[in-house]
């Protein structure tokens, strides 16, 4: 799993580089001296893509799913916390207030005699 999210930076990085170095080739060339190349064609294609607008809903995305699983956890530690409140007061724990440190080293020693 760890060589797949690595394989995955890796080739996001590699993708932004190229990205980067096909909007900087045209400013490198002479303006006047050329005929329209293919840099030309990959930068017009990518200025008209509205990479705002994927960066606003992948934000809003990362947003709205970091929210519900904050929810999630929070509702899982209430239901822990419900049962091990429940299992003290009922007398399941290792005492009547949740036994203490010595008080288990009383029991395990007693248990290994």
């Amino acid at each position: 799993m760890y060589d797949f999210i690595l394989q995955l930076i890796f080739i996001g990085s590699l993708s932004v580089i190229v990205f980067m170095l096909a909007r900087a080739l045209p400013r490198v060339a002479q303006p006047e001296s050329r005929s329209a190349s293919v840099y030309d064609y990959v930068d017009r294609w990518l200025g008209n893509l509205p990479l705002h607008h994927v960066d606003q809903r992948l934000s809003n995305f990362w947003e709205k799913w970091l929210r519900r699983t904050r929810i999630v956890l929070m509702k899982a530690d209430n239901y822990l916390l419900h049962k091990i409140n429940n299992s003290r007061k009922s007398g399941n724990g290792a005492g009547d207030n949740g036994g203490s440190i010595k008080e288990l080293l009383e029991q395990i020693n007693s248990e290994d005699k």
